[in-house]
């Protein structure tokens, strides 16, 4: 059975559905952008989001950076990815592959990660304490121990991102 993840931020947790789905998103990021010499600079979703966590201060810049990688995926017709080839477990996704384009495909993942991102901030405005967005597991009991891994240990990983090490 397929681990779902979800962005997490502040107090809010918004699932994206399968680890695999979220991985394919990551995927078609660096497929999309390959060989935009001028394209959008996106490591703090492809580095930081994808394998970490995001402080506060980078919340407004991947915000803008995930709005240049919508209207990048905006301009990609869905039908011409090979889903396929680019890792989609078509037993277990939940993406709407037969989109138009790749931002239709991912739009919850736009959606999810501005929800995330204001939660953040409503978060420490409340409370004074900045709870980061990242990417967590997002069913019992798995979210629980995501919840409480220090951020050290993210600050440490520079191996595969922790949803993917437990994907199945």
């Amino acid at each position: 059975m397929a681990k779902n993840v979800a962005f997490y931020g502040g107090h809010s947790i918004y699932t994206l559905g399968p680890a695999s789905d979220a991985a394919v998103f990551f995927r078609c990021v660096a497929h999309a952008l390959a060989g935009q010499r001028s394209g959008p600079h996106t490591a703090l979703i492809t580095d930081r989001l994808y394998r970490r966590y995001l402080r506060q201060d980078e919340l407004e810049p991947a915000s803008q950076e995930m709005q240049l990688i919508g209207e990048t995926f905006s301009a990609r017709r869905a039908r011409d990815v090979d889903w396929h080839d680019i890792g989609v477990s078509v037993r277990e996704t939940i993406l709407p592959l037969k989109s138009e384009t790749l931002a239709e495909v991912f739009a919850a993942y736009f959606l999810s990660f501005e929800k995330a991102k204001n939660s953040a901030i409503a978060f420490f405005e409340a409370f004074k304490r900045y709870n980061p967005v990242r990417i967590v597991f997002a069913d019992l009991p798995d979210f629980a121990l995501d919840k409480r891994r220090p951020l050290e240990d993210y600050d440490r990983n520079d191996r595969s991102p922790f949803w993917l090490q437990r994907m199945m």
